[in-house]
């Protein structure tokens, strides 16, 4: 069979995938029995969620510039896959196979086919020896609320996000160890206009890490990333090269004042240097700090703090330093039922994105972050499990734009045998 042919047959095949992993999940996975599949060492699941969203595309105002004058639809997730989760002796390997299909009311030009694949190992290789590998292959409809050049998709943009890591950890001495990493990412968008974001990124890192009996550990990492941008983006009548190389030095610190609580630390130095345009180069203090407290057997509370690049943007052009609060509770109602939330306030700034400007170190946008999550989970049978997702967030622009507001709601069932 051709490449053409096979591309051709691919969302179809999905579909039918995604409709008989569900159907097969949903007869088996019932109150009559528990289902074992090899030990209970493969999964079959599905998931049917229905979300409200009251702006899809993240506009000012909820109103848009095009005909879709209501930016509010509800949109419909299925998603069916396999599971395997295997652990011998000192190795455990895991692996997922996810299809989805998302289908929207009235926005259709949005609906789409995806999938995600993740492979992890972790395991012992000698005496001193440990390691950890994970791939991951996701396909996904990317966020509105990405920014690029001051410009935010209204049209629907597939992003092809795969990304393969490696750790080897080894122990000097009971106390002492090194830690060593490599990673590898590919971004690659089908919308036109983001194209330029398209990127191989590879990184490694050194670690050196003490760590005592007690659970308490103190390091240090030397890391170094490239990004390498292939397609050039236009701003005015340039092409601009984004490619770019980041050096950073961290001190870790993990730290259990009690047997209730941890503190976790990573503070240091990052600096960032362009091919193109030296102008916007960045350099600065980074910190992120997390303290967990078990106030009671039933109730998490979690805060995070955060002054650091943000490693989870889709756009590549530019980066995204984050400054934020965070705080999330988690309440295990009963063995049944429970309830978290994450409640965040901070401010993203943009920088190296010459779409917004000239090239300087200063940002050019600033927004104010305000967002809420509230989730609740009832899970009446080991199979099956019932999941309300409340989300409210909000944008203001301090500098460079104008803000918006969005109010989501989800409903999802999850069965799985």
């Amino acid at each position: 069979m051709s490449r053409t042919a096979v591309i051709g047959y691919w969302p179809r095949l999905r579909r039918v995938a995604v409709s008989y992993v569900a159907a097969v999940a949903i007869l088996l996975g019932g109150p009559c029995r528990a289902w074992a599949l090899w030990d209970d060492q493969l999964e079959l699941f599905a998931h049917q969620s229905l979300t409200s969203d009251d702006n899809i595309f993240r506009v000012p105002g909820g109103s848009t510039t095009d005909d879709r004058s209501d930016p509010a639809d509800t949109y419909r997730t299925t998603t069916a896959g396999i599971r395997l989760d295997v652990e011998r002796s000192a190795q455990r390997f895991f692996a997922e196979l996810a299809l989805r299909e998302q289908r929207f009311d009235r926005l259709t030009a949005l609906d789409n086919d995806a999938r995600s694949v993740a492979v992890t190992w972790v395991g012992e290789l000698a005496e001193r020896f440990a390691g950890q590998f994970a791939y991951r292959d996701d396909e996904l409809l990317a966020s509105f609320e990405n920014l690029q050049s001051g410009v935010q998709d209204s049209n629907g943009n597939i992003l092809q996000h795969e990304s393969v890591g490696l750790q080897a950890d080894f122990d000097i001495s009971p106390t002492w160890k090194l830690r060593g990493g490599l990673l590898r990412e590919n971004f690659e968008n089908s919308a036109l206009r983001f194209q330029a974001s398209d990127a191989r990124i590879s990184g490694a890192s050194i670690a050196a890490i003490y760590a005592s009996t007690e659970e308490n550990e103190i390091g240090v990492e030397f890391a170094r990333r490239t990004g390498d941008l292939p397609k050039l983006q236009r701003v005015g009548t340039a092409l601009i090269d984004n490619s770019y190389s980041q050096d950073s030095v961290i001190g870790m610190l993990g730290w259990r004042p009690s047997g209730r609580s941890r503190l976790a630390i990573r503070a240091g130095r990052v600096a960032r240097k362009f091919d193109q345009f030296p102008g916007r180069n960045f350099a600065d203090w980074v910190l992120g700090a997390q303290y967990e407290w078990q106030a009671a057997s039933t109730l998490t509370l979690a805060l995070r703090a955060r002054h650091e690049l943000s490693t989870t943007e889709q756009i590549n052009v530019g980066f995204v330093v984050v400054e934020s609060l965070t705080l999330q509770p988690v309440w295990a109602v009963t063995d049944k039922l429970s309830v978290s939330a994450s409640i965040e306030r901070g401010t993203r700034h943009y920088h190296g994105d010459l779409g917004f400007g000239p090239a300087t170190a200063a940002p050019a946008v600033v927004e104010d972050v305000r967002s809420t999550t509230l989730s609740m989970t009832y899970q009446p049978l080991r199979q099956v499990s019932v999941v309300l997702n409340l989300y409210k967030t909000s944008r203001d622009f301090s500098l460079g734009g104008v803000g918006y507001g969005a109010n989501i709601a989800s409903l999802e069932f999850r069965v799985s045998l």
